[in-house]
This record gives structure tokens, C-alpha cells and sequence, in this order.
């Protein structure tokens, strides 16, 4: 039987988005695409990051100076005070791997032809495709896609790269070789694309502005970077996996240090 949580109390983000929804996807630990949901609606978004940023490394030096012992512009993120929370209450359903391929062929296939999770059931709608999912909580929210059209097709392309690896390290992952395909995945494919990503972060001009990709404020682009990183086993371990990434590793960090995120990961609720 699958598990069934609600998490929560509603808030006016509920009502933003229209109401309590339900997430249907697989019982995996906290890992997957379906996972990246869940962080969004567990996110905080903090005060002024961008203006601390400042404050601390241009107007006022001897702050910088104080906290030489921190090498990362963007440590910052770490320290700020949130304000305004997500806080969508949800309910959450489960499904083990064992009974997934029975229930696929009845309630999943009813809610989503593909039958495809992760399944968004709110308000007499049926909400699919993750990353199209992520967008349109964005939307509701008015906040987690970006500001002006430049930083939402930044966030976009971001995320589409991170799907890119998504999609090979799930190839390498569950494959039946998995000994020999995982190795050859992580020598291969993850590197690149950890290259890539540190790349695109280190050289765009809007990712050069503040820890996420589009700076100061995080999008759900950023939730997405973090979560295969995360399944990658990359930021666990001191982050040891990401010693030669350090701009992607003050993402992760801005992610982990949302006051929000951080609770959810220290509570029971996480299952690594």
C-alpha cells in the first residue's frame, strides 16, 4: 500500500496556487524529480541577499575584512534572516518501486496517460511534467523563475542542462549493468557536466551577481541543479565530490542555507 503524509498546515501560498495539492510519486528516499517539487514548496526566499552582498563586499570592506575566514563571496547566504516562506502545505503519496508497476496501470494511467510520475493533483486539475510543473508554481508564485525575461531563459537553459544529466545518470544508474555503467557515468558524463555547469556559472554575467543562477534570488532552476547533485551523492560527504566546483558549490550552499531547506534537511522528513 502506498504511504500517504500530509504535510503542513495551508497557508496563502495555498492560496496563491489554488488550494492543497497532492504529489504522487515514488518512494525513493528524498531523491528525484519528484523530490524538486517538494523542495520548492519547502523553500524559503530570504531578505535582500543582493543588498547584504553588497554591504559586505563593496560599500563596506572592513566587514569583508572580518570575515576573511570565510573565502566565499556568497557565504552570506548562510547568515541571512528569512522572511517570507513558501510554505504550501501538501499532501504526499508514496509509492514503492514493488507496487509502483500494478498502481501504474490503474490511478496513475487515469491521472496521466504516459503514466509518468511525478502527478499533481490540486483542485479538480491534473498537473504533469516535472520541470513544467516547477514553472507553473513559479508563476503562481511570482517568485522562483526569475524577474526580467533574460534571468527566466537563463534559469530555463539551466535547468534543461541539469535535465540533460538527469536523464544520463538515470540511463547509468538503474541500468541492469549498473557496476559497470555507473563507474563509466561518473568518470564520463557527470563530469562534464559539472564542468559545464561551473562554466556557465562562473562566466554568465547574471550568475556572477550572487550565488544562484540568476544571482540573488533563487529559482526553481536552482532546486533543480541541487537535487541531481544531491542524487549524485555530491553534496553529502563535506561536499568532497564538488572540491574542483567551487562556484557550483556556493550554489548547493545558498540552496542548504534557506532556512527552510535547512530544517527539512536536519527533520525526519528527510530520508537522504
Amino acid at each position: 500500500m502506498p504511504s500517504t503524509q500530509k504535510v503542513g498546515s495551508p497557508g496563502p501560498n495555498n492560496d496563491k496556487i489554488g488550494g492543497v495539492p497532492t504529489i504522487h510519486y515514488f518512494d525513493f528516499q528524498s531523491r528525484g524529480r519528484g523530490q524538486v517539487v517538494r523542495l520548492l514548496w519547502e523553500v524559503r526566499s530570504s531578505l535582500s541577499a543582493f543588498n547584504t552582498f553588497l554591504d559586505l563586499h563593496l560599500h563596506r570592506p572592513e566587514k569583508r575584512e572580518e570575515q576573511s575566514d570565510n573565502p566565499s563571496p556568497f557565504a552570506f547566504t548562510n547568515t541571512i534572516h528569512a522572511t517570507q516562506d513558501a510554505g504550501i502545505a501538501y499532501e504526499d503519496i508514496r509509492y514503492s518501486f514493488d507496487e509502483f508497476p500494478e498502481v501504474k496501470k490503474t490511478k496513475i494511467s487515469e491521472l496521466n496517460p504516459t503514466g509518468n510520475i511525478p502527478v499533481i493533483e490540486l483542485n479538480g486539475k491534473i498537473l504533469t511534467q516535472s520541470y513544467a510543473i516547477l514553472r507553473h508554481f513559479a508563476r503562481q508564485l511570482g517568485q522562483y523563475e526569475g524577474q526580467t525575461e533574460d534571468e527566466k531563459y537563463w534559469a530555463d537553459a539551466m535547468c534543461d542542462v541539469a535535465s540533460d544529466w538527469r536523464t544520463l545518470f538515470i540511463i547509468a544508474f538503474f541500468n541492469p549493468n549498473k557496476d559497470q555503467t555507473y563507474p563509466a557515468h561518473q568518470s564520463g558524463d557527470r563530469n562534464r557536466f559539472l564542468g559545464a555547469l561551473e562554466t556557465h556559472l562562473k562566466s554568465n554575467e547574471l550568475s556572477q551577481k550572487g550565488p544562484f543562477v540568476v544571482g540573488k534570488n533563487i529559482t526553481y532552476a536552482d532546486l533543480v541543479i541541487y537535487q541531481i547533485c544531491h542524487d549524485e551523492n555530491l553534496t553529502q560527504d563535506g561536499r568532497a565530490g564538488l572540491k574542483d566546483y567551487p562556484r557550483l558549490k556556493q550554489l548547493i550552499d545558498g540552496v542548504e542555507g534557506r532556512e527552510n531547506v535547512a530544517a527539512f534537511l536536519k527533520s525526519e522528513r528527510y530520508l537522504g
